[in-house]
């Protein structure tokens, strides 16, 4: 916590605005300054947590056990071994149409050998019960250690979805705890439960005990980045607004780095899970380091503690201290609205629908291609390296386009061009031959970099079309919707390995493109934002588009309430 100096400027007896104070102390000081980059780490984290089970639960190949052999292993080990697996396993194949061992099945009468291309022939065969791995790319997973194979595939879908079911949780119950307790609080709150169940994590013996820790890291994950990004922004001045909300979102990537760093020298799945949790427990000193945001303390009506923590700000920043925060003005009289008005008239229904469904969309698209990159062909390090970087560069297009070409015209343009890249890989899987693999990580990407700057992008442009009176709620709203999006998305992407071949590869991603292609048309049909007033009123939302007369304040970060 910054500490005031003995010679800190006082209080004037003068009243004004929160905003009005903001202004006095500069809208991107030192104090904003310091603070802004602390609380850009924390979405390092939250990125790390939320995806590291591209590693952790990847499944490496595998094939049935030998039961006559206790010390078999995944690779041929002599003659002997080659002619025992023969014996007693059936031939399948792979994506790539080529021979492999069955992954599932064991000969019941284990007394011929069965060579390449006769697939089950004339043979009946039972399902195994254990299995050997391929260590050449991870030393262990949980996958391994589970045996979550063949008939328990789908668990490891199931254990990304109650994630996503925490990520909801976490949504919900932390949103109420930030609003009601205080940022610092439900921020420090998160940084102990994710800092506990993300270490936990590393020691978990069981499937229960696995799935049970992530759903408290997805509620704990939340937590921090809806803290983070509401600390960040309540800071600072109107000027810096939107690209501080840009910039607070590119640490996401920047900890997908990070992970894929590690994970490429840390092959060990506890191992790596420990490296990667264990820096967590820095973030406690952040209860010293941070303090409450004053914004906050003003909207609970404690204006002497806002107060004093501008005062501090403004010794920090080496300015005068701004006229005393509080009185009857600071709060602005707003008619009493119900938003479920919203849903009553056609016009807004319609509006908060496309909403919504885009919400859900890019939600899909972006987990779904980030918990896909296992599945593509390739090395599964670079795959994730390109994927991140593809992720930075969309958040960079969006932060370059949204004040030149406008919310729509980004966010449309964002969720076509993902939409269509994602389709188009139907035609490597059709007529790509041996370089099919490399085509679909390029697509891949290419749909990956749309989703993440719809993703940016639909923060605010959805915030600047919902009413003031109504937007905590519905934005609120939004953002429980989109985990529908978000449990949907594993799912998805396990088709490649139910499905299986080309087909297989290819599926979740066209399934991925069509939904951004249907949600970005439809996006057409909303309003543009910027430069424009902001709806105020209910009935201002309902004539949104229809006039350009001047109203209240044009669209910004300033007057948009910073709930993810």
């Amino acid at each position: 916590m910054v500490a005031a100096k003995e010679d800190a400027p006082k209080v004037t007896s003068e009243t004004s605005t929160f905003d009005d104070a903001i202004t006095t102390l500069g809208d991107f000081g030192r104090y904003q300054r310091r603070v802004f980059f602390l609380v850009c780490l924390l979405p390092v984290s939250c990125g790390i947590q939320a995806l590291l089970t591209v590693f952790t639960l990847a499944t490496p190949d595998f094939r049935c056990a030998l039961p006559e052999l206790p010390n078999d292993t995944y690779s041929e080990a002599g003659t002997f071994h080659e002619e025992l697996l023969n014996l007693s396993i059936p031939w399948d194949v792979d994506n790539d149409d080529k021979p492999m061992r069955s992954q599932c099945l064991l000969y019941r009468n284990r007394n011929q050998s069965a060579p390449p291309g006769e697939l089950f022939a004339n043979r009946s065969t039972s399902s195994c019960h254990s299995w050997v791995y391929d260590h050449s790319t991870f030393t262990s997973t949980f996958i391994e250690q589970a045996d979550l194979v063949c008939d328990k595939r789908e668990y490891h879908a199931n254990a990304d979805m109650i994630y996503m079911v925490g990520l909801l949780v976490g949504s919900i119950v932390m949103g109420v705890v930030s609003d009601r307790f205080g940022r610092k609080t439900a921020l420090m709150i998160c940084v102990v439960l994710i800092m506990g169940t993300s270490i936990g994590t590393a020691f978990a013996s069981s499937y229960a005990a696995f799935v049970t820790l992530r759903f408290f890291i997805g509620i704990g994950g939340m937590g921090i980045f809806l803290s983070a990004y509401t600390l960040g922004l309540e800071m600072v001045g109107r000027s810096v607004r939107t690209v501080a909300g840009s910039a607070l979102q590119m640490f996401w990537p920047v900890g997908l780095f990070l992970m894929t760093g590690v994970a490429y020298g840390v092959r060990d799945w506890r191992h790596l899970q420990l490296a990667l949790s264990c820096p967590s427990a820095l973030f406690l000193a952040y209860a010293f380091l941070i303090n409450e945001s004053p914004r906050w303390l003003v909207s609970r009506g404690r204006h002497d503690e806002a107060n004093v923590i501008l005062n501090k700000v403004a010794t920090v920043n080496g300015v005068p201290a701004p006229p005393t925060v509080g009185g009857s003005d600071e709060k602005q009289e707003m008619k009493n609205e119900n938003p479920l008005r919203m849903f009553t008239n056609k016009t807004t229904l319609i509006r908060t629908l496309i909403i919504f469904v885009n919400w859900v969309v890019v939600t899909m698209v972006y987990y779904g291609l980030s918990l896909n990159v296992g599945s593509l062909g390739g090395n599964i390090y670079l795959n994730n390296f390109l994927s991140s970087l593809a992720e930075l560069i969309g958040y960079c297009v969006a932060l370059a386009g949204l004040d030149r070409l406008g919310r729509k015209v980004m966010h449309c343009g964002s969720m076509i061009l993902g939409g269509v890249a994602c389709l188009a890989t139907m035609l490597p899987v059709m007529y790509g031959g041996e370089s099919k693999d490399w085509i679909l990580v390029a697509l891949s990407n290419v749909g990956k970099l749309g989703a993440s700057s719809a993703f940016s992008i639909i923060y605010l442009f959805s915030a600047e079309l919902y009413p003031t009176v109504a937007r905590n709620s519905l934005m609120g709203a939004s953002s429980m919707v989109a985990r529908i999006g978000g449990i949907a998305s594993p799912y998805i992407a396990q088709l490649n390995v139910i499905v299986g071949g080309d087909l297989g590869a290819a599926l979740p991603l066209v399934i991925f493109g069509g939904s951004a292609l249907a949600a970005g048309l439809l996006a057409l049909f909303l309003p543009e934002t910027l430069n424009r007033p902001l709806p105020e009123s209910i009935d201002d939302a309902i004539n949104y588009g229809k006039e350009t007369k001047e109203g209240p304040p044009k669209a910004s970060y300033t007057n948009i309430a910073f709930t993810i």
